[in-house]
């Protein structure tokens, strides 16, 4: 599990640590461009150098572009510092990396410098953490059959290797086939079911409307959207840290709700970390409902999140100074927590 995340000279963060702490479910909220993905950068970067085992500066995997670029204010002679805190059983372990200019980065395994078997002890570590972008592809209509393994996630970030990815997971009969599939329908209810139909070299996503076949891709963007995060959520291997940007995406408010639901459904039933940042108020409504001070509690035919497993924190910029903070949200009436979201999104 994923506890901390801390970052310093980064994009938006000046010379002292910004962190995060998550709890088993973690929504993150606050405005554009007030360092939320910059802080997910940070930990794609470590786990992406750790991956690799090289401490060279390397954009293969995430999009800082170069060290100058990526440095606070643009200053070389800062150094990007990146620390994250994991438990494993009762264990804590943490992971940090500094990163200078033109010199080998240092990679850090509580409090030792990383060497020989350790690499592979902290890959392990960090395997399960998936992450997954705000820029998701719109799933295309057929693929080559190909293998989806990688150096971390099977599914990529922008979830374009979907199809692939499903196929693996009908041919080996997995589990929670029908469990997708299910959650799916609530997006849809129009859907009985779905395949990955293999002709020749290629295979596609369809599901079946009104005993039609229908390829994926010729539906709307909301439900292609909502299909590659259920399938990154239920499909991925218990006690798997989910980390998620915008899982709102294209989806109605209904259909926003029922994605909620899904998030809670995982963490409570399916031993799953999950953490989000989201800009809708549909994604934030539900959790005070479910959490907030004096709140009815939504009807039975949903999920709710518990509150002891559940943290919120805020964003903010001002005048170029990033400020994050923990939201009580547990503790605030409706009003007190309508009169704080216009304050920070106005």
């Amino acid at each position: 599990m994923l506890r901390r995340i801390s970052v310093k000279n980064l994009g938006c963060f000046d010379d002292k640590w910004y962190t995060v702490e998550f709890s088993k479910e973690t929504l993150i909220a606050g405005p554009n461009n007030s360092g939320k993905s910059m802080l997910i950068a940070g930990m794609n970067l470590l786990r992406y150098f750790v991956v690799d085992k090289q401490l060279s500066w390397n954009t293969q995997y995430y999009k800082l572009n170069s060290f100058d670029d990526a440095v606070n204010g643009h200053d070389p002679n800062k150094i990007i510092s990146i620390s994250i805190m994991l438990t494993e059983d009762s264990a804590k372990h943490v992971v940090e990396i500094r990163i200078r200019r033109d010199k080998p980065a240092v990679l850090m395994f509580n409090g030792v410098r990383v060497s020989g078997l350790m690499w592979s002890r902290i890959g392990r570590l960090v395997k399960n953490i998936w992450h997954f972008s705000p820029n998701r592809s719109i799933i295309p209509y057929q693929s080559n059959v190909a293998v989806t393994s990688g150096p971390l996630q099977q599914l990529r970030p922008d979830g374009s290797n979907v199809i692939n990815f499903l196929l693996e997971r009908w041919t080996d009969r997995d589990p929670n086939w029908s469990l997708v599939e299910s959650w799916l329908k609530k997006i849809d209810p129009d859907m009985s079911e779905m395949k990955t139909p293999i002709r020749g070299s290629n295979v596609s996503f369809e599901t079946s409307q009104s005993g039609t076949s229908v390829n994926v891709s010729l539906q709307g963007s909301g439900f292609q959207n909502a299909a590659a995060i259920i399938s990154a959520v239920l499909f991925s291997p218990k006690n798997s840290t989910l980390i998620i940007e915008e899982p709102e995406a294209f989806l109605h408010p209904e259909s926003q709700e029922i994605l909620v639901d899904m998030l809670n459904d995982a963490v409570n039933n399916q031993g799953k970390q999950i953490i989000f940042s989201t800009h809708s108020c549909n994604i934030l409504l539900p959790f005070w409902s479910d959490v907030g001070k004096d709140a009815s509690q939504r009807s039975k035919k949903h999920i709710i999140a518990d509150p002891k497993k559940f943290s919120m924190w805020t964003f903010e910029k001002a005048l170029g100074k990033v400020s994050i903070s923990r939201y009580p949200l547990q503790s605030k009436t409706f009003r007190q927590f309508r009169s704080d979201f216009k304050g920070i999104w106005g």
